[in-house]
């Protein structure tokens, strides 16, 4: 039986295959590209990923506005109630 591989920070798992953020057990919906984005950066964890990489990953063979990107980021920094004036 394969193993997940699972990343913990703070409060938060991320587990990779299944594709899921929990908090305190609870999932936390986010949708496909902020999924793949979080992955990306997590994967990349004290390394910093150029905002080209991750467009380049996330939607491959694909021109895409940098706004998507963007929002997608907005998306995760509210899932980590960190969208607020003092957002990290």
């Amino acid at each position: 039986m394969p193993h997940s591989v699972c990343y913990e920070f703070g409060p938060y798992r991320f587990d990779v295959s299944k594709r899921v953020l929990t908090r305190g057990g609870e999932a936390i919906y986010l949708a496909p590209k902020a999924t793949d984005i979080l992955n990306i950066l997590v994967m990349n964890a004290g390394e910093l990923v150029e905002k080209d990489e991750l467009l380049k990953s996330v939607w491959p063979d694909t021109f895409v506005e940098e706004s998507n990107l963007t929002q997608n980021i907005f998306t995760l920094r509210r899932a980590f109630g960190d969208a607020g004036a003092d957002a990290r």
